[in-house]
């Protein structure tokens, strides 16, 4: 008897070490896709473990019930805690996989959301900039022009230049943050913030635009 419960036992601790393995490695996958750290890594880590051992006990409990009322034996009872648990192990560890997948997404979406927010706020600053700009270079082109002076035209014209080149950047890089944001396909609570930051990017996009206009238009009327 003691023989056979010992072989008995052996498949179990198979079990539990090949779950524990695989549920480091894809925990480890997930902590490192999402950047966790500190207090938030250990949390993490502590949750997964936790939806692991809830699907192995979960499954062997139900097993060794239907095993021992199949076979009315310890061993019986063994075996089947020994398939339930395997089973349970599967399914807590495809629930815990959820969970991480749930985890990285929230953490990419929280960084896009940032960096929507942070853009949106540059290009705010940067339609205010090239306003004022373009109120200086209408003076600074009238003077020149009164004078004839084509030296000074000929700087402006430089200078204007290089401020089209950086909006025409700034421009690109918004445009291919709101595209990369509408291809989100999540829902919830955070895909709808990130849908309201990206509207706002948007509308700052257009009135950039405008102010681009303008501003070559300007630009265009130096004739040197």
């Amino acid at each position: 008897m003691k023989a056979t419960r010992f072989y008995l036992i052996v498949p179990i601790a198979v079990v539990l070490m090949a779950a524990i393995y695989t549920g480091c490695v894809s925990t480890d996958q997930a902590v490192h896709a999402a950047g966790l750290q500190g207090s938030e890594e250990k949390q993490f880590r502590k949750a997964q473990t936790k939806t692991r051992a809830q699907g192995i006990t979960l499954g062997a409990v139900v097993g060794a019930g239907v095993g021992y009322a199949i076979g009315g034996s310890w061993e019986s009872a063994i075996a089947g805690a020994v398939t339930g648990g395997t089973a349970g192990g599967v399914v807590g560890e495809k629930k815990a996989k959820v969970q991480g997948k749930i985890m990285v997404t929230e953490r990419d979406l929280d960084s896009m959301i940032a960096a929507t927010k942070s853009k949106n706020a540059s290009l705010r600053s940067q339609v205010s900039r090239i306003s004022s700009q373009r109120a200086a270079y209408q003076q600074k082109i009238a003077a020149a022009k009164k004078k004839n002076d084509a030296g000074a035209l000929a700087s402006i014209r430089k200078e204007m230049k290089s401020t089209l080149g950086g909006v025409d950047g700034s421009l690109s890089g918004a445009s291919a943050t709101i595209k990369d944001n509408n291809s989100v396909s999540e829902t919830g609570a955070k895909r709808d913030l990130l849908r309201s930051e990206t509207a706002k990017l948007n509308a700052t996009t257009k009135e950039l635009q405008k102010e681009r206009e303008l501003f070559a238009s300007l630009y265009n009327s130096i004739d040197v």
